[in-house]
Protein backbone atom coordinates (compact mmCIF):
# COMPACT_ATOMS: atom_id res chain seq x y z
CA UNK A 1 0.00 0.00 0.00
CA UNK A 2 1.59 3.70 -1.26
CA UNK A 3 1.10 6.41 0.82
CA UNK A 4 0.88 9.76 -0.95
CA UNK A 5 0.44 13.31 0.10
CA UNK A 6 -1.07 15.69 -2.34
CA UNK A 7 -3.01 19.05 -2.63
CA UNK A 8 -6.44 18.94 -4.74
CA UNK A 9 -8.15 21.92 -5.04
CA UNK A 10 -12.45 21.42 -4.93
CA UNK A 11 -14.22 24.66 -5.46
CA UNK A 12 -11.16 26.87 -4.77
CA UNK A 13 -10.39 24.98 -1.48
CA UNK A 14 -7.18 22.97 -1.42
CA UNK A 15 -7.46 19.21 1.01
CA UNK A 16 -4.43 17.50 1.63
CA UNK A 17 -5.46 14.14 0.36
CA UNK A 18 -3.37 10.84 1.92
CA UNK A 19 -4.08 8.26 -0.85
CA UNK A 20 -3.81 4.69 0.60
CA UNK A 21 -3.25 3.22 -2.83
CA UNK A 22 -2.26 4.61 -6.41
CA UNK A 23 -3.69 1.47 -7.45
CA UNK A 24 -7.46 1.56 -6.24
CA UNK A 25 -9.14 2.50 -9.64
CA UNK A 26 -7.44 -0.84 -11.45
CA UNK A 27 -8.64 -3.05 -8.28
CA UNK A 28 -12.04 -1.86 -9.10
CA UNK A 29 -12.39 -0.97 -12.96
CA UNK A 30 -15.22 -2.88 -14.62
CA UNK A 31 -13.76 -4.97 -17.44
CA UNK A 32 -16.20 -4.53 -20.79
CA UNK A 33 -16.04 -6.40 -23.78
CA UNK A 34 -17.09 -4.54 -27.02
CA UNK A 35 -15.16 -6.57 -29.13
CA UNK A 36 -17.23 -9.79 -28.11
CA UNK A 37 -20.61 -8.15 -27.93
CA UNK A 38 -19.54 -6.90 -31.19
CA UNK A 39 -19.10 -10.29 -33.01
CA UNK A 40 -22.12 -11.79 -31.18
CA UNK A 41 -24.37 -8.72 -33.09
CA UNK A 42 -21.90 -9.84 -36.49
CA UNK A 43 -22.68 -13.40 -36.21
CA UNK A 44 -26.44 -12.47 -35.66
CA UNK A 45 -27.14 -11.92 -39.22
CA UNK A 46 -29.69 -14.02 -40.87
CA UNK A 47 -31.38 -14.54 -37.48
CA UNK A 48 -32.40 -11.00 -36.29
CA UNK A 49 -33.60 -8.56 -38.31
CA UNK A 50 -31.44 -5.44 -39.11
CA UNK A 51 -32.90 -3.08 -36.76
CA UNK A 52 -32.98 -4.90 -33.87
CA UNK A 53 -29.44 -5.49 -34.70
CA UNK A 54 -28.14 -2.08 -35.05
CA UNK A 55 -30.09 -1.18 -31.86
CA UNK A 56 -28.31 -3.92 -30.02
CA UNK A 57 -25.25 -2.22 -31.56
CA UNK A 58 -26.40 0.48 -30.11
CA UNK A 59 -26.91 -0.51 -26.88
CA UNK A 60 -23.45 -2.47 -26.62
CA UNK A 61 -22.24 1.30 -27.38
CA UNK A 62 -23.96 2.66 -24.86
CA UNK A 63 -22.43 0.56 -21.86
CA UNK A 64 -19.07 0.64 -23.27
CA UNK A 65 -18.73 4.35 -22.85
CA UNK A 66 -20.56 4.19 -19.66
CA UNK A 67 -18.13 2.13 -18.14
CA UNK A 68 -14.98 3.69 -19.84
CA UNK A 69 -15.43 6.69 -19.32
CA UNK A 70 -16.92 6.90 -16.22
CA UNK A 71 -16.99 10.66 -15.76
CA UNK A 72 -19.30 10.59 -18.81
CA UNK A 73 -21.34 8.45 -16.69
CA UNK A 74 -21.40 10.80 -13.46
CA UNK A 75 -22.42 14.00 -15.73
CA UNK A 76 -25.46 12.16 -17.24
CA UNK A 77 -26.50 10.79 -13.77
CA UNK A 78 -25.74 7.38 -14.73
CA UNK A 79 -25.51 5.85 -11.36
CA UNK A 80 -23.02 2.86 -10.16
CA UNK A 81 -19.52 4.56 -11.58
CA UNK A 82 -18.81 7.51 -9.61
CA UNK A 83 -16.20 5.86 -7.69
CA UNK A 84 -13.82 5.51 -10.86
CA UNK A 85 -11.70 7.45 -13.08
CA UNK A 86 -11.24 7.05 -17.04
CA UNK A 87 -8.31 4.97 -17.88
CA UNK A 88 -5.96 6.72 -19.60
CA UNK A 89 -2.67 4.36 -19.46
CA UNK A 90 -1.29 3.45 -22.70
CA UNK A 91 -2.21 0.59 -22.98
CA UNK A 92 -5.52 1.50 -21.91
CA UNK A 93 -5.52 4.27 -24.86
CA UNK A 94 -4.45 1.83 -27.49
CA UNK A 95 -6.82 -0.46 -26.77
CA UNK A 96 -9.65 1.45 -27.29
CA UNK A 97 -8.29 2.77 -30.42
CA UNK A 98 -8.83 -1.03 -31.69
CA UNK A 99 -11.94 -1.48 -30.37
CA UNK A 100 -13.31 1.76 -32.31
CA UNK A 101 -13.00 -0.71 -35.44
CA UNK A 102 -15.27 -3.09 -34.04
CA UNK A 103 -18.86 -0.69 -34.37
CA UNK A 104 -17.88 -0.40 -37.76
CA UNK A 105 -17.83 -4.17 -38.17
CA UNK A 106 -21.60 -4.33 -37.49
CA UNK A 107 -22.44 -1.83 -39.38
CA UNK A 108 -21.03 -3.56 -42.27
CA UNK A 109 -23.31 -6.55 -42.02
CA UNK A 110 -26.51 -4.26 -41.93
CA UNK A 111 -28.81 -3.76 -45.17
CA UNK A 112 -28.76 0.02 -44.56
CA UNK A 113 -31.54 -0.18 -47.23
CA UNK A 114 -34.00 -2.32 -45.02
CA UNK A 115 -34.05 -0.12 -42.49
CA UNK A 116 -37.07 2.46 -42.03
CA UNK A 117 -35.54 6.34 -43.12
CA UNK A 118 -35.47 7.51 -39.39
CA UNK A 119 -33.00 3.75 -38.65
CA UNK A 120 -30.91 4.94 -41.52
CA UNK A 121 -30.17 8.47 -40.27
CA UNK A 122 -29.43 7.05 -36.71
CA UNK A 123 -27.23 4.46 -39.11
CA UNK A 124 -24.94 7.55 -41.01
CA UNK A 125 -25.04 9.21 -37.96
CA UNK A 126 -23.44 6.70 -35.84
CA UNK A 127 -21.21 5.38 -38.79
CA UNK A 128 -19.79 8.95 -39.51
CA UNK A 129 -19.19 9.41 -35.87
CA UNK A 130 -16.71 5.93 -35.97
CA UNK A 131 -15.63 6.97 -39.70
CA UNK A 132 -14.18 10.32 -37.99
CA UNK A 133 -13.25 8.50 -35.10
CA UNK A 134 -10.80 6.07 -36.98
CA UNK A 135 -9.75 8.71 -39.28
CA UNK A 136 -8.97 10.78 -35.84
CA UNK A 137 -6.26 8.17 -34.80
CA UNK A 138 -3.87 9.31 -37.17
CA UNK A 139 -3.58 12.62 -35.02
CA UNK A 140 -2.32 11.08 -31.87
CA UNK A 141 -4.74 13.79 -29.38
CA UNK A 142 -3.84 11.66 -26.45
CA UNK A 143 -0.71 13.30 -26.01
CA UNK A 144 -2.34 16.77 -25.56
CA UNK A 145 -4.35 16.20 -22.78
CA UNK A 146 -4.74 19.51 -21.53
CA UNK A 147 -5.09 23.26 -21.86
CA UNK A 148 -6.09 26.37 -19.66
CA UNK A 149 -9.86 25.30 -20.88
CA UNK A 150 -9.91 21.75 -19.89
CA UNK A 151 -7.40 18.92 -18.25
CA UNK A 152 -6.43 16.97 -15.40
CA UNK A 153 -6.29 20.20 -13.55
CA UNK A 154 -9.86 21.35 -14.06
CA UNK A 155 -11.54 18.17 -14.63
CA UNK A 156 -10.48 16.65 -10.80
CA UNK A 157 -12.64 19.14 -9.51
CA UNK A 158 -15.10 19.61 -11.67
CA UNK A 159 -16.28 16.15 -12.09
CA UNK A 160 -16.76 15.96 -7.72
CA UNK A 161 -18.70 19.08 -8.19
CA UNK A 162 -21.00 17.71 -10.39
CA UNK A 163 -21.37 14.33 -8.43
CA UNK A 164 -24.37 13.11 -5.99
CA UNK A 165 -23.99 13.87 -2.41
CA UNK A 166 -27.02 12.61 -1.14
CA UNK A 167 -26.26 9.42 0.55
CA UNK A 168 -23.43 7.81 2.81
CA UNK A 169 -22.21 5.78 -0.51
CA UNK A 170 -22.30 9.50 -2.85
CA UNK A 171 -19.44 10.27 -0.31
CA UNK A 172 -17.74 7.30 -0.50
CA UNK A 173 -17.72 7.46 -3.96
CA UNK A 174 -16.22 11.03 -3.97
CA UNK A 175 -13.49 9.61 -1.42
CA UNK A 176 -12.66 7.07 -3.84
CA UNK A 177 -12.21 9.29 -6.60
CA UNK A 178 -9.77 11.44 -4.51
CA UNK A 179 -8.00 8.42 -3.36
CA UNK A 180 -7.42 7.38 -7.31
CA UNK A 181 -7.23 11.27 -8.67
CA UNK A 182 -2.58 11.20 -8.29
CA UNK A 183 -3.27 7.85 -10.28
CA UNK A 184 -5.16 9.93 -13.03
CA UNK A 185 -2.29 12.52 -12.92
CA UNK A 186 0.13 10.54 -13.05
CA UNK A 187 -1.38 9.23 -16.31
CA UNK A 188 -1.64 12.55 -18.15
CA UNK A 189 2.06 13.21 -16.56
CA UNK A 190 3.07 10.06 -19.00
CA UNK A 191 1.10 11.33 -21.66
CA UNK A 192 2.57 14.86 -21.85
CA UNK A 193 6.13 13.17 -21.32
CA UNK A 194 5.64 11.09 -24.18
CA UNK A 195 4.31 13.89 -26.32
CA UNK A 196 7.05 16.11 -26.14
CA UNK A 197 9.22 13.31 -26.50
CA UNK A 198 7.33 13.19 -30.24
CA UNK A 199 7.35 16.38 -30.58
CA UNK A 200 3.25 16.61 -30.18
CA UNK A 201 2.91 19.69 -27.36
CA UNK A 202 0.40 22.04 -27.42
CA UNK A 203 0.83 25.57 -28.71
CA UNK A 204 2.62 27.53 -26.07
CA UNK A 205 -0.61 30.05 -25.70
CA UNK A 206 -2.97 26.89 -24.87
CA UNK A 207 -0.83 26.88 -22.06
CA UNK A 208 -0.49 29.94 -20.15
CA UNK A 209 -2.84 29.97 -17.80
CA UNK A 210 -2.20 26.07 -16.66
CA UNK A 211 0.37 27.11 -13.90
CA UNK A 212 -2.12 29.30 -11.84
CA UNK A 213 -4.35 26.19 -12.30
CA UNK A 214 -2.22 23.92 -10.42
Amino acid sequence: MTRVLAWVTISGVKILLVVLSLFALAASAIATDLTSGCAAVVASKGKTNDTERLHQLFRLHWDYEIHEFPESATVRGYPGQNDRWTDDSLDAIERRKRETHEPLKVLATIDRAALAPDEQLNFDLFKRDFDEAVEGQRFPGEFLPLNQLQGVQQGIARVLRLSPAKSVKDFEDMIARLESAVRRIDQHLVLLRKGLEKGITPPKITLRDVPQQV
